[in-house]
């Protein structure tokens, strides 16, 4: 099922965000795009976890990035930079922080 959606990259009217959000919904059949909305303008906050489940959200920051979101699944993390990558969470470099939500 993931395979699918690693050919997607990053245009104007398509981000991290709305990658995530077709990703969770085609694996748990979720539409989380409201929920991530309303956790990064501070209102309903999702649940913070001390450790990654399958799957959860992974919101990662730095000083350029404050809201680059990929979604952890089967150990990997799925997210989009210019392009989608399935990777392991220790792979991805240049962000200072990396929380767990669901």
């Amino acid at each position: 099922m993931i395979e699918q959606l690693l050919c997607r990259e990053r245009r104007k009217d398509y981000n991290c965000q709305d990658f995530v959000g077709e990703a969770w919904e085609m694996l748990t059949g979720e539409n989380l795009k409201q929920k991530i909305f309303d956790h990064q303008n501070q209102r309903n906050k999702l649940e913070r976890l001390d450790e990654p489940i399958s799957p959860c959200l992974v919101f990662f920051s730095n000083a350029r990035y404050q809201n680059h979101i990929g979604l952890f699944y089967d150990g990997k993390v799925l997210h989009l930079t210019d392009a989608a990558q399935y990777v392991p969470l220790e792979l991805i470099f240049g962000f200072d922080q990396c929380e767990f939500y669901r």
